[in-house]
């Protein structure tokens, strides 16, 4: 979902990356605050009440929700306007998008720093104006939005924000403020640095953030389940949290992928064990990148409550309970 890798690696769930930084094959809000579990804060706002979950693949229990990875790219080219107009249009409510920032400040959706694999021409984001970028042409014809264009254009969608560069540190949090768009987004990063920074400019003086862990909160999290198992987790976390809070923010929702290479290893993320001790400290669980109808499914009868899919017209029939 938000790393460009040197070679593929197929994990366990059939995941893949290419060597051009995009997932391929199968692996990979709620409104309501969520009250009586543990965690260094609790709640999710933005999404389906727990007794919504349905679907030809989905067992009793809450909503699955849908984020179309990109907006949904079948339709237009990845991270624009085009792909979120058509994502909305399938129903879809959250998007996953990448923020890289231009030479003068200006946060943009795109997931590579450079141009070359998006619109087949040399050049780095950072080292062009946000006017430079304007002129430039996807093979579509559409054009790489900002993110003010992006809140400003669907007020009624909501966007999960990878940070992918430092500028995005400084970029970042004026324009959400300016559009009004804090309680519509989720951050995320495999820095938790730069996530870490983001947020706290977010929530200040306005509460918790929607967010998402990077690597560091990831590894914690999943190392504590297998060690202690759920209510081991659930008994322990919250002051495990407490002492990591200076390194890793408080967040609401796990995005993992189902499997994850190591070395010569494939290492399994989303087991049953993980998500029951997600759960019971508060958080959810959502699943990049899952492509496949029978790997969503697989996924949600676990107890995943997100899927991230490059394939947002399959999620949506399979949960529609979430469109």
């Amino acid at each position: 979902m938000r790393e460009n890798g040197p070679e593929g690696a197929r994990g366990a769930g059939g995941d893949e990356r290419g060597g051009d930084g995009r997932e391929r094959g199968r692996g990979s809000g709620r409104t309501a605050w969520r009250e009586g579990r543990g965690g260094p804060w609790r709640g999710e706002r933005g999404g389906p009440r727990r007794d919504e979950r349905s679907g030809p693949g989905a067992p009793a229990g809450p909503a699955v929700e849908v984020l179309a990875h990109r907006g949904f790219a079948a339709e237009a080219a990845e991270n624009t306007l085009e792909a979120f107009r058509a994502a909305a249009e399938l129903g879809v409510r959250w998007i996953e998008t990448d923020v890289n920032t231009t030479a003068d400040g200006v946060p943009v959706l795109i997931h590579d720093p450079s141009l070359e694999r998006v619109a087949g021409i040399p050049g780095d984001v950072a080292e062009m104006t946000a006017e430079d970028l304007r002129e430039v042409r996807l093979p579509g014809g559409e054009r790489i939005p900002t993110l003010a264009e992006a809140l400003r254009t669907f007020p009624e969608l909501r966007f999960n924000i990878d940070l992918k560069d430092e500028g995005a540190v400084a970029a970042v949090p004026g324009v959400v403020l300016a559009a009004g768009a804090r309680d519509r987004i989720r951050l995320a990063s495999f820095s938790e640095s730069r996530r870490r920074r983001v947020q706290r400019e977010l929530e200040a003086g306005h509460g918790r953030l929607l967010a998402s862990p990077g690597y560091g909160g990831i590894f914690a999290f999943w190392l504590t389940t297998r060690l202690l198992g759920p209510r081991g987790t659930a008994a322990l976390w919250p002051r495990a949290a407490r002492l990591l809070g200076r390194w890793i923010a408080p967040f609401d929702a796990l995005q993992v992928p189902a499997a994850r290479r190591v070395g010569p290893l494939t290492v399994r993320v989303v087991s049953r064990r993980f998500v029951a001790a997600a759960h019971a400290c508060g958080y959810r669980v959502e699943v990049w990148t899952v492509d496949e109808r029978e790997e969503m499914r697989r996924l949600v009868r676990l107890g995943a409550d997100g899927i991230i899919t490059d394939r947002s017209d399959v999620a949506v029939e399979e949960f529609p309970a979430a469109s």
